[in-house]
């Protein structure tokens, strides 16, 4: 889990606020849609009809979801058309209270978004649509942002998975906003709802401009 330190750049002293990974992401500038990508949006509004908010945005959640048994975090790569490089500052392994600090690479143009399965299996859409260019280091949270992200319990595994594509597409996930906070959006969707996602934005994106890693961390502490 996060806590978010929300630093104004014009003075006014910083307020800490915690979160369970929630996100208001800049709004992108809109693109054509594929009939490919209008398929996976109908599929997303139909899961959120299922999981009862009919597509609203609702309010954050008061506390931590409970972990729920056998949360699993695979390991996906693929550099054939883009290779992604991801890792974290200072290392892999977070204290409670550390800050959060993550660099991606990538070796072509396009759009990245970093999602994040925390130690409650919770959804995160952290980085949404961030134009990159080849090579260019990618900080989150950005040096602009004024956001200082610690780390908080429970302790346990985590896992960012980072993507690039050709073409934007943060809006798809619009219907399965649960609550946002600074910098990050929290989503109605469990583990393997997102991992069925990023499957589906693979086949229905095509190859070119598409690739994927995984940066899996662990925050230790009680």
């Amino acid at each position: 889990m996060l806590g978010l330190q929300c630093g104004s750049r014009f003075g006014a002293s910083p307020g800490m606020m915690r979160a369970n990974r929630k996100v208001t992401p800049a709004r992108p500038v809109r693109q054509p849609v594929s009939t490919g990508i209008v398929k996976v949006l109908l599929g997303l509004v139909a899961l959120a009809a299922v999981a009862g908010c009919g597509g609203r945005v609702l309010p954050p959640t008061a506390g931590p979801v409970p972990q729920p048994p056998g949360c699993v975090l695979p390991d996906y790569r693929d550099d054939r058309a883009v290779a992604i490089e991801a890792w974290s500052i200072p290392d892999e392994r977070f204290a409670v209270g550390e800050p959060l600090l993550l660099e991606v690479r990538t070796s072509a143009s396009g759009f990245l978004n970093i999602f994040h399965v925390g130690t409650t299996c919770g959804v995160t859409h952290l980085l949404r649509d961030h134009r990159a260019r080849p090579s260019e280091i990618v900080e989150f949270p950005g040096p602009a942002s004024g956001l200082r992200i610690l780390t908080t319990l429970p302790a346990g595994k985590e896992a960012f998975y980072v993507i690039a594509t050709g073409e934007p597409i943060g809006d798809l996930l619009q219907p399965v906003i649960r609550g946002e906070a600074a910098g990050m959006v929290s989503l109605v969707l469990e583990p393997g709802d997102l991992y069925r996602f990023l499957r589906r934005v693979r086949r229905l994106t095509g190859s070119e401009g598409w690739g994927i890693t995984t940066l899996k961390t662990e925050v230790v502490g009680s």
